[in-house]
């Protein structure tokens, strides 16, 4: 899967809060005043941590121009607001840097309006409008589209009409729309014939833009790595894209929506594929039913022998899982990341457990996601914990009794289930909630994150995060209706 440089380089590097650069203490005490040009730029080239960027900043003269610079590269939209606050020369000198702008606008804060300045060397834009207001606060895409740009990323929100300024870069590799974006002038025929203009793209995500016709044109992309469809393709739609010569020849990930009949023509001729991400569509061939068309596609599923994530939804279907349905799921040797969602009806009291899932026959995963209507008993969850010690993130939509539980998830960090309705005013109020805390944390002592959704009132939800100290843990509880709270558990639950 390719990425742009930067995405590689400094993946977690964020401008945070450039007023640390300011609070920062140092003595100065370093004896090193000057060092030669090709060590500065090797210690940032190893560097990708803004933490430690702000530690090498106060460790010599030599080094704080650049760990400035180098902290200015990537840019959220709280450095964006204070670049206006600088004087000339440093806005400049700041606007220089920039090679990856993300602008995610809220309710407060920086609004669309106020984007008066421009990076004149990006590479990399993100806009993110979750606000209401959005509609009527378009984002001024257009002005920040520079011939240097590479990757631009809309994910919602309402943008100008910015498409024809596309029609004027060379470079740019990746394009992602999402499924809720408004772009003042665009439809989906405009889109394709943009996409048919421009030099062929690595990443394409059509989004709210997208169209059966853009489907059968990316086929046809040689150097098309990633694509996203958020429209319908029906079966004759994908017959029509496997005809052009070499479809989707180097493809390594997939979001798609199809027919099952669609999903096993296509599935098995993407020999290079790596993730994929499918929502069956209750469209039906005659002669067909729900639950053949579920074991059809988990067959195609499993000739894809290369697939590092599987993420399939069976949209609205109801099947009543049968034995042997996801035992394709095996073949796949390679898999890291399973994710099954949707309407799964799975009567784990009267038939062995592995006939549904084989997980003791999969490869070790490190995160998993399954739905089902049913509750998941404690002795499957147990027997999880032991045949995939790696698993990181575990995500079950379905009830589960959490304090009798026994198992041991020794690399979990996040964790996702469902509870009965807690019967109490305030979830924070309740002992309860202290005993979820410190169960979870014995049964995965590396947890970073749970968020347990009740039944009773979606509102009262509760996401514990846990932080780790050296002596003990920090335990907050948020939750819409309640707040925050916030206790401290012993260190030594912590089992390294």
């Amino acid at each position: 899967m390719t990425k742009s440089p930067l995405s590689s380089a400094r993946p977690n590097l964020y401008l945070e809060d450039m007023a640390e650069l300011t609070t920062s203490k140092s003595d100065c005490s370093c004896r090193l005043t000057t060092l030669p040009t090709e060590i500065i730029q090797a210690i940032f080239e190893n560097i990708t941590n803004q933490r430690d960027i702000l530690n090498v900043m106060i460790t010599c003269k030599s080094l704080a121009h650049p760990a400035e610079e180098a902290l200015w590269q990537v840019c959220n939209i709280r450095g964006y607001a204070k670049l206006p606050t600088m004087n000339a020369e440093q806005q400049d000198r700041f606007l220089m840097c920039i090679r990856k702008q993300t602008l995610h606008f809220e309710r407060t804060g920086i609004q669309p309006r106020d984007l008066r300045i421009q990076p004149p060397r990006l590479q990399e834009l993100s806009v993110e409008h979750l606000s209401a207001a959005s509609v009527n606060n378009p984002v001024n895409i257009s002005s920040f589209i520079k011939s240097s740009l590479i990757r631009l990323e809309v994910r919602n929100g309402t943008t100008d009409g910015f498409l024809p300024a596309l029609n004027l870069l060379r470079g740019l590799k990746h394009l992602k729309i999402g499924s809720q974006v408004q772009v003042q002038g665009g439809d989906p025929l405009s889109f394709l014939r943009l996409i048919q203009t421009i030099p062929p793209l690595v990443t394409l995500f059509g989004g709210s833009l997208s169209s059966t016709e853009l489907f059968v044109v990316a086929a046809s992309g040689k150097v098309m790595r990633e694509l996203g469809m958020t429209v319908h393709v029906d079966h004759t739609t994908v017959i029509r894209a496997l005809q052009v010569p070499d479809a989707f020849a180097n493809l390594r990930r997939l979001c798609l929506w199809t027919p099952a009949s669609a999903a096993c023509e296509l599935l098995p001729k993407l020999t290079t594929l790596q993730s994929l991400q499918l929502d069956v569509s209750q469209d039906l061939l005659p002669g067909e039913t729900f639950t053949s068309a579920a074991v059809s596609v988990f067959r195609a599923i499993g000739t894809m022998d290369k697939l590092l994530v599987l993420d399939v939804t069976l949209r609205d279907f109801g099947v009543s899982v049968q034995p042997g349905m996801f035992q394709p799921l095996t073949h796949l040797t390679r898999l890291e990341k399973l994710s099954i969602n949707h309407d799964l009806v799975v009567n784990f009291h009267h038939r062995n457990i592995a006939d549904f899932l084989p997980l003791s026959r999969l490869c070790p995963l490190e995160h998993l996601h399954l739905e089902t209507e049913h509750r998941v008993p404690s002795r499957w969850i147990a027997s999880l914990a032991r045949q995939h010690p790696g698993l990181k993130t575990l995500s079950l939509g379905a009830l589960v009794k959490i304090i009798p539980l026994k198992a041991h998830f020794p690399a979990l960090e996040s964790l996702m289930l469902y509870y009965p309705t807690l019967p109490c005013e305030s979830s924070h109020a309740h002992p309860l909630m202290r005993q979820l805390a410190t169960k979870m944390l014995a049964i995965a002592p590396r947890l970073k994150q749970v968020q347990v959704n009740f039944y009773s009132s979606a509102s009262r939800d509760i996401v514990i995060s846990y932080e780790h100290n050296e002596e003990d843990i920090t335990c907050t509880c948020t939750s819409r209706r309640d707040g925050n709270m916030t206790f401290t558990l012993p260190g030594p639950l912590i089992r390294y």
